[in-house]
């Protein structure tokens, strides 16, 4: 089995300028733990883990570095049901 056959296309990504809410909205509600970080023209720059928001002070569980369920409430959408 080749990646194409179960990856995830369009490609979920955040821009470098995004904030931590809208990363962590992303990640809760298409239920990534990493998100590939690009440029305006879609340059790769780097990935974003739940691990980083959590170290970063966002809201979540330190111990396993996951992210809360209240941990997207300050983005701009509802948080998806869990």
């Amino acid at each position: 089995m080749r990646t194409r056959a179960i990856m995830t296309t369009p490609v979920i990504s955040v821009t470098s300028g995004a904030s931590l809410a809208e990363a962590a909205h992303l990640m809760t509600r298409w239920g990534f733990t990493t998100l590939p970080v690009v440029t305006r023209s879609a340059k790769l720059v780097g990935l974003i883990s739940e691990t980083d928001l959590v170290r970063a002070g966002f809201p979540g569980d330190a111990a396993t570095g996951t992210l809360t369920r209240a941990s997207c409430s300050a983005a701009t959408a509802p948080c998806p049901r869990s």
